[in-house]
């Protein structure tokens, strides 16, 4: 254990042992957390912010066999909101017709006209059913218990097939109106960002659900971003560093215990239980102990529980969606939730270097742990706030295919000893036994977090291979990192 991180354990133990139980009544500060800083103001409910998190990371949209492309936003074009109407309406009904299919003829939906929503991750069924505003029977949908992708079909017949990646179930005998999409397809299609997905078949020469950009426009967004708290050293910087810790306890400063500790670290506490730290990065920490042990898990109870937090706390960042949910246990074996959300700029997911580890990980915007309807953890580390963005033109980006080739030996070296023997005096073999481990490609942004002021973001292809990440500059294809999946 390093001597600051021992420093700051020594003095919030002596600040601990100081505290005195406080049994004047709840001050109400009714403060904009983020006022100073001119930050979006608080969602009205928890509906809006759970809204705003259970939204697809990708949208799909198939024209033909030969003709796909991705949207990784949303914003202009309101598909989502479409289909949640379409959904919404098709739950209402009570003799739909459920039928499992098969993986091969999921796979063969994509060759029609349709729309495939993906989630960042499974989202549990009731989850996914509450969400709508009907009365939905769960039993209904005994075969699935988590859906990862919704398909609305758009060809001759109306079907939704709803997907866990592994099991697949169709809905028929539903209605909607195609006309609802058709418009947006098309102002897509004859746009002049319009880009064109090959499936992997055709591209990789594999049989999965990746699709890859066949030519990608030359116009691109130079980004530079920089930290939506800035811990300095100044009377200002001081006065929303208070405010922000006077939201997230719901107490006027006065009712605080606050120290600054040799490294630069904000610690305020308010009783033996509850804490909040401050880092000169602008990572937020907050953490709140379990009054009671927890002996069942209820997804909606502690969702709803974390909107809740946020609505009354904290902010989201614009494009937000949840891209993990794990289930965890606590010392006393009180059962809860993780839940990790990450954010999107400029319809790219962003990936932030955590410089301060030294091993191969990357850092979450927010993680925060739920027991029942209690926070217990609240990490959250915001670079959101765009300081300047210039479009440039003429650089052209290099395709997948050609990246994954051209760093073929360094690509070799991450794999493991077993993979390498496998492969050791057959390069062309191991080249497409890295195209068969492939799980995923897309674009990104990738933060290198050098600086927490002015950082440029890197447009970079992140490819999934097995267990591993890997961040590649998407204009010279050059390996800018790795991380594990694990």
């Amino acid at each position: 254990m390093n001597k600051t991180r021992l420093n700051t354990i020594i003095l919030v133990s002596l600040f601990t042992l100081s505290l005195f139980l406080i049994s004047k009544t709840l001050f109400n500060t009714n403060i904009d957390l983020f006022s100073s800083i001119s930050l979006s103001e608080h969602d009205e409910s928890e509906e809006i912010i759970l809204s705003q998190i259970i939204v697809p990371k990708e949208i799909l949209i198939n024209y033909s066999e030969k003709t796909h492309t991705i949207l990784n936003i949303d914003n202009e074009y309101g598909l989502w909101n479409k289909a949640k109407d379409v959904l919404e309406n098709t739950f209402s009904v009570q003799d739909i017709s459920i039928n499992l299919i098969e993986e091969n003829e999921y796979m063969d939906a994509n060759n029609k006209k349709s729309i495939k929503f993906e989630f960042a991750d499974k989202i549990p069924m009731d989850v996914f059913l509450n969400s709508f505003n009907v009365d939905v029977d769960i039993l209904t949908f005994k075969d699935i218990n988590s859906i990862k992708e919704i398909y609305i079909g758009l060809d001759e017949e109306n079907n939704i097939i709803l997907s866990d990646d592994e099991i697949h179930i169709e809905l028929k005998n539903v209605e909607y109106s195609k006309k609802v999409f058709s418009n947006a397809l098309e102002q897509i299609k004859t746009s002049q960002t319009f880009v064109n997905y090959w499936p992997s078949d055709v591209s990789l020469g594999i049989n999965s659900d990746i699709y890859i950009p066949y030519r990608l426009p030359t116009e691109k967004k130079d980004i530079i971003v920089e930290n939506d708290i800035k811990v300095k050293d100044s009377t200002e910087s001081n006065k929303n560093i208070d405010k922000i810790a006077e939201g997230f306890f719901d107490k006027d400063l006065s009712y605080l215990r606050k120290v600054v500790d040799n490294a630069g670290v904000v610690i305020y506490m308010y009783n033996q239980h509850t804490g909040l730290l401050i880092y000169p990065n602008g990572l937020v920490e907050y953490s709140n102990t379990l009054n009671k042990k927890q002996e069942k898990r209820d997804i909606n109870e502690s969702l709803n529980s974390l909107a809740e937090f946020i609505m009354k706390r904290d902010r989201l960042p614009q494009n937000s969606y949840i891209s993990d949910i794990e289930l965890i246990e606590s010392e006393d074996n009180s059962k809860g939730y993780r839940f990790i959300i990450n954010y999107s700029i400029n319809g790219k997911s962003v990936y932030i270097n955590d410089k301060n580890k030294e091993d191969s990980s990357l850092l979450n915007a927010l993680v925060v742990e739920v027991y029942g309807d209690k926070v217990t953890s609240y990490k959250r580390f915001y670079r959101d706030i765009i300081v300047s963005e210039n479009n440039t033109y003429g650089e052209e980006r290099i395709n997948p295919e050609d990246v994954i080739e051209k760093n073929i030996a360094k690509i070799k070296e991450s794999f493991n000893d077993e993979q390498d023997t496998l492969a050791s005096n057959m390069q062309s073999k191991f080249y497409k036994d890295i195209i068969a481990s492939i799980k995923d490609i897309s674009l990104g942004y990738y933060d290198k977090s050098s600086s927490y002021y002015k950082t440029p973001l890197i447009e970079s292809w992140i490819i999934d291979i097995k267990d591993n990440r890997y961040i590649f500059d998407s204009s010279s294809g050059n390996l800018i990192d790795i991380k594990s999946l694990e």
